[in-house]
């Protein structure tokens, strides 16, 4: 094929940025004998475009139906796939809702939400997702795309965690407890203590390793500490309470020697007359 068909003045060849696309753009001359399909296809290769890129059906539509002063897509490149690293997937709800639970009259109920997320021994609690290798890419042109490289993650570790038996992957809680994500490589499972009832004369002072939650009021006068969260259904009198976690409570009341502490945050319906620390936020979702 002569050099006239390869330079032909009537195709203009445009390739994108990221070389993978290539267009023509027709100019009618009719002093020039009509282009057919293997003229036109050898005019792109002349001009970088590798050939298993065209496509020919449109090529084929272009010399039947051809279309002048317009851009039309006449080659594609193959797209890569990237390489994706491997993820740590945990297979327990990680985020409590800011608010709590709608009862049956649709109004929200504050204290029932809970910022303590519990697992059950022997359940498993993260797994890791494989790294996925990528599939390279080619331009228009024939240069290859490289995809990038994965990289594995690994399993986190703490207190009360192991590797799942006969899964290497896996890891599952050794206790009944509470379960807590420290950072990216930690994580670990507390104990809970559960109280029934009122914090009161039956109970007494508590000071406990792991999570609490009361499922009563805390009275006045009392101290409470816990390493993990405090979880109270009820309210909290003027009493001494201090988490290593959050605390949670229907509301606080008293007359003003009530003290609560939180190494995250403190979240309530209410407050009244109570010194109140948090390391993170403070949340009174009704009134102080």
């Amino acid at each position: 094929m002569s050099d006239a068909y390869i330079h032909d003045p009537r195709v203009t060849i445009e390739i994108s940025k990221d070389e993978m696309s290539a267009f023509v753009i027709l100019s009618e001359d009719t002093q020039l004998p009509p282009m057919n399909e293997k003229t036109l296809i050898a005019i792109l290769t002349h001009n970088t475009i590798k050939e298993v890129f065209i496509q020919k059906d449109k090529i084929l539509q272009i010399i039947k139906n051809p279309i002048y002063g317009e851009k039309i897509l006449v080659a594609k490149g193959k797209a890569v796939i990237p390489a994706e690293d491997g993820k740590v997937k945990y297979l327990f709800k990680k985020e409590t809702p800011d608010v709590g639970s709608l009862d049956e009259q649709g109004n929200i109920d504050y204290h029932a939400r809970s910022t303590i997320i519990t697992v059950s021994e022997n359940e498993k609690i993260v797994t890791l997702i494989p790294p996925q290798k990528g599939v390279p890419g080619t331009t228009v042109t024939g240069k290859t795309i490289n995809p990038g490289k994965s990289e594995e993650k690994a399993l986190p570790s703490g207190k009360n965690v192991a590797i799942a038996p006969g899964d290497p992957m896996s890891l599952i809680s050794t206790i009944n407890g509470a379960v807590k994500i420290i950072d990216k490589a930690h994580i670990e499972v507390e104990p809970i203590i559960l109280v029934k009832s009122d914090v009161d004369y039956s109970i007494g002072n508590i000071d406990c390793t792991g999570s609490l939650i009361i499922q009563g009021n805390i009275i006045s006068g009392f101290t409470v500490q816990a390493a993990g969260d405090i979880e109270v259904h009820g309210v909290i009198e003027d009493s001494h309470v201090s988490a290593g976690g959050n605390v949670t409570a229907k509301g606080l009341v008293g007359r003003g020697e009530g003290f609560v502490s939180a190494g995250g945050s403190v979240i309530v319906k209410f407050a009244e007359n109570h010194i109140i620390q948090a390391q993170k936020d403070i949340i009174v979702h009704e009134y102080i």
